[in-house]
């Protein structure tokens, strides 16, 4: 059985097109699991009252996206998970690539590509974090493909890692890597997976002629949740160096970007620099606060690698 996992908070303008699609495009066995993240626009309601068929979990409190995802992987009973969101849809059925999945053991993560709602194409795969990539975040999606791998016929072509959007995998793997790193709420955490899941040898991908629609996207009121995220992935995957290099260019690109984008303010007005300010200032608290949290605990030793 293909399980679908679903993690839903206040998506009452996306969720019924969401599970429409999937009833019109999937055939063979596949159940959807829909983790509630205390929702409270109703759209729980809705579903439990038009999708039946949905096994609905309750959370009452926003778990966020890797937490809520973990919730649903341990209610689903398939042995192959599809991460969708819940202002996706399907554009076709998945059900063969689970199977691919199955069949060609070498394959960690696969992702599919990304359309908008304008049905434009957007970047949706890309390269791990380094100290250079993390001078400028939209370096992680330069230049993702690594060459053909899986079947032939498949066309997937091997990248770093792929958006959680839509992110199949198999059970096993998941369980392996111990699912997503709870201590990410949003954004990242599906970069930390496919790290993960390479260590253990296997090839992520993206198959370039299968497309799903993606309907909203990053907000610059989420930027402290994507420095979080790569501060996380600096401490988990990065060694000594390396590790010191990345906190440093992270740590003065928040600097650097916030001088810019004050300028900008002070200079334009412009709306975006005024939020790109504040994100920025809290970017910065949240850092600070982290730093203090940490000088009153056992420190690791730097560059040690911590658990998923």
């Amino acid at each position: 059985m293909l399980s679908i996992l679903i993690v839903n908070w206040n998506g009452m303008r996306y969720i019924q097109a969401c599970l429409l699609s999937i009833q019109a495009q999937m055939t063979g066995s596949y159940e959807v699991v829909v983790v509630d993240n205390g929702s409270t626009d109703g759209s729980d309601l809705l579903i439990e009252k038009e999708f039946p068929w949905v096994r609905l979990v309750r959370s009452p409190e926003n778990l966020g996206f890797g937490r809520g995802n973990n919730l649903a992987a341990r209610v689903a009973s398939g042995d192959v998970f599809l991460l969708f969101n819940y202002d996706t849809e399907l554009l076709l059925d998945v059900t063969p690539l689970a199977g691919v999945l199955r069949q060609h053991r070498e394959l960690g993560c696969v992702g599919a590509r990304m359309r908008n709602g304008a049905g434009v194409i957007v970047a949706n795969a890309g390269r791990f974090p380094s100290p250079i990539r993390l001078m400028l975040f939209a370096s992680l999606f330069w230049k993702p493909f690594r060459g053909p791998v899986g079947p032939p016929g498949l066309g997937a072509q091997r990248v770093d890692w792929v958006e959680g959007s839509w992110l199949l995998i198999r059970r096993d793997t998941w369980e392996k890597v111990g699912g997503f790193d709870e201590t990410i709420f949003m954004y990242g955490e599906d970069i930390d997976l496919c790290r993960c899941v390479e260590n253990l040898g296997l090839f992520n991908a993206q198959i370039p002629k299968v497309a799903y629609k993606h309907y909203t996207g990053w907000s610059v009121h989420r930027l402290p949740m994507q420095y979080a995220a790569f501060r996380r992935f600096v401490q988990k995957h990065f060694h000594s160096i390396q590790w010191f290099c990345a906190q440093t260019v992270l740590y003065l690109g928040a600097y650097l970007r916030l001088f810019a984008y004050q300028l900008l303010w002070w200079t334009k007005r412009s709306q975006l620099a005024h939020d790109k300010v504040a994100a920025l200032h809290e970017v910065l608290k949240q850092w600070r606060t982290t730093e203090r949290v940490n000088r009153t605990q056992v420190p690791e030793s730097a560059g040690q690698r911590t658990n998923p």
